[in-house]
């Protein structure tokens, strides 16, 4: 959820590894110049992404969003299981340790989900039969 609220492309999502992330815990906020009780995430951003490569480029997303979405949480849930797969300090691993690619994501996770909705009926896709990976990329 936090890569998809950053808008981030998937080189940055599927590089990207927990030391990444700069996290400021809502109490934290009004040492970073935020209100009180307003938390903050900053991920940054590589190279290729920015216009200058000599800056230092940084999403910011909020910790808490204003529906009442808590990112912190899931942020925390998610590192709580940081260790239960492979030794690796990147974000999405394979079991074996290797960071996930793009490719690896759209075949298992992604293609099938569609599939899956897809198959109960979902109206958006039922255009597309059985070629939903050659229409998703």
């Amino acid at each position: 959820m936090l890569f998809w609220l950053g808008g981030l492309r998937s080189s940055e999502v599927f590089n990207g590894t927990w030391l990444d992330f700069r996290v400021y815990e809502p109490h934290c906020g009004p040492g970073i110049d935020l209100p009180a009780d307003c938390g903050a995430f900053f991920y940054p951003l590589g190279p290729e992404t920015k216009m200058d490569w000599v800056s230092q480029m940084e999403v910011l997303m909020a910790y808490k969003t204003l529906s009442g979405y808590f990112l912190g949480n899931w942020y925390h849930r998610a590192l709580s299981f940081r260790f239960l797969g492979a030794d690796s300090d990147n974000i999405f691993t394979q079991a074996d340790g290797t960071a996930w690619t793009s490719h690896f994501f759209r075949k298992h996770f992604l293609y099938p989900s569609l599939q899956g909705q897809q198959a109960v009926g979902d109206p958006s896709l039922r255009p597309f039969r059985d070629q939903i990976p050659s229409k998703f990329w």
